[in-house]
């Protein structure tokens, strides 16, 4: 049984959502895109390095294998960046730090 509740309105709406936001979804699907392609070559690398590895070392260990493989395969990744705190508009040097900054996106 199918119901249908003002089907005709409800696709008009539709219709007129899609053509205003049309640009942002389309440039939204290709911004996921590309993180999934990103995301995919990350796995990948830690998948590879923890094959060749194993389980039980020091995480610092895996950090320099997961780099190094990400660089291979053609990623921008810095290690052990520094992420200031800001507080109140002053920013303070709490000794943060980012193991593994990969691509610059800005968007995600």
């Amino acid at each position: 049984m199918r119901f249908s509740i003002g089907a005709g309105k409800s696709r008009k709406n539709w219709n007129k959502f899609f053509s205003f936001y049309s640009p942002q979804i389309t440039q939204m699907s290709t911004d996921f895109k590309e993180l999934n392609k990103i995301s995919y070559k990350i796995i990948g690398c830690a998948y590879k390095v923890h094959r060749a590895l194993g389980p039980g070392l020091l995480e610092s260990t895996y950090e320099v294998c997961h780099y190094y493989e990400m660089n291979e395969s053609g990623l921008f990744v810095e290690r052990q960046k520094e992420l200031p705190l800001i507080y109140n508009t002053i920013q303070l040097d709490a000794g943060y730090r980012i193991d593994l900054f990969v691509e610059k996106k800005d968007n995600c």
